[in-house]
């Protein structure tokens, strides 16, 4: 757990992106600038995330996210009266949502997340096999 800056998230993001662990990224927060390879050949890319947020602090990254194809999952705090989730797909910044943060089992956030999970894995795999080269047959 860390508290951090809501353009501190963007860096964040941008630290998984490139695939520099969490205590590198605390420890050295200039890493980041390292050059990197293409976006699509980074270690995550961004398609491949998913990003949970509940309010205003979270739009630049549910920005960056779903620009480039990931997920932004809106959440509501217990409490809350989703005015700020429905202000976030309002202004589509979300994909999804917004849902409570209810993350038990059949709750419609366990379902959302579930879903997620599996559709970037299959497109994963998608991927995966579009490099195959089939062996001919005798």
């Amino acid at each position: 757990k860390s508290a951090i800056t809501f353009t501190e998230k963007t860096r964040y993001v941008f630290a998984i992106n490139k695939g520099i662990i969490p205590d590198t990224a605390r420890c050295d927060p200039y890493r980041i600038n390292d050059a990197s390879p293409p976006r699509e050949e980074r270690p995550i890319p961004f398609d491949q995330m998913i990003y949970v947020g509940d309010g205003p602090s979270d739009i630049p990254c549910f920005s960056l996210i779903t620009h480039y194809g990931g997920t932004g999952i809106g959440v509501e705090s217990e409490g809350d009266t989703f005015q700020k989730g429905y202000e976030l797909a309002r202004g589509k910044r979300i994909t999804i949502g917004p849902y409570s943060a209810n993350y038990n089992k059949k709750t419609d956030m366990r379902r959302a997340l579930e879903t997620s999970i599996y559709r970037i894995g299959l497109s994963i795999i998608q991927d995966q096999q579009k490099n195959i080269i089939k062996a001919p047959n005798h």
